[in-house]
């Protein structure tokens, strides 16, 4: 029955998958105060890694994903700090990297994977800097995101 629950989760999240802002092309790196803000939030027990990392735009990266939740989506979001909040700029799938357009709406279909689970994913056409990487998961209001450093 959790099992159930926990797809439907991760259905309802890929269903509604539109992001609430609009990326725009000023990207900043982000202040120690949310990356601490970032580590109290991250879900009890949770763990997301990103080997390499430092990374090169293009280069394949393995996304590790582990913890209490039961599921994983099939994407993840590539995110930049835009002074205030993390904006969307690229959802990564297996061997796709697609742009965030602003004002676009993206649907996915609802495929769950158990956790621990890994995805390749690629590196965007990006600026050097700091980014973070957020995993859509089957827990609702659990952060499970990394910071990514591009070189």
């Amino acid at each position: 029955m959790r099992l159930v629950v926990a797809l439907a989760a991760v259905v309802l999240l890929a269903a509604g998958c539109s992001d609430s802002v609009n990326p725009t092309s000023v990207c900043e790196d982000p202040p120690q105060i949310e990356l601490d803000r970032m580590e109290r939030a991250a879900a009890p027990g949770s763990d997301v890694r990103l080997d390499p990392n430092p990374v090169s735009v293009g280069e394949r990266a393995k996304l590790t994903v582990d913890g209490p939740a039961e599921l994983t989506g099939e994407y993840a979001t590539w995110q930049c700090w835009d002074g205030d909040v993390w904006v969307v700029t690229h959802h990564l799938l297996v061997d796709q990297t697609v742009e965030r357009l602003p004002g676009s709406t993206v649907t996915y279909s609802a495929v769950g994977f158990p956790l621990p689970h890994e995805k390749l994913i690629t590196v965007p056409d990006v600026a050097p800097g700091v980014y973070r990487i957020e995993d859509v998961i089957s827990e609702p209001g659990a952060e499970y995101a990394v910071i990514v450093i591009v070189e």
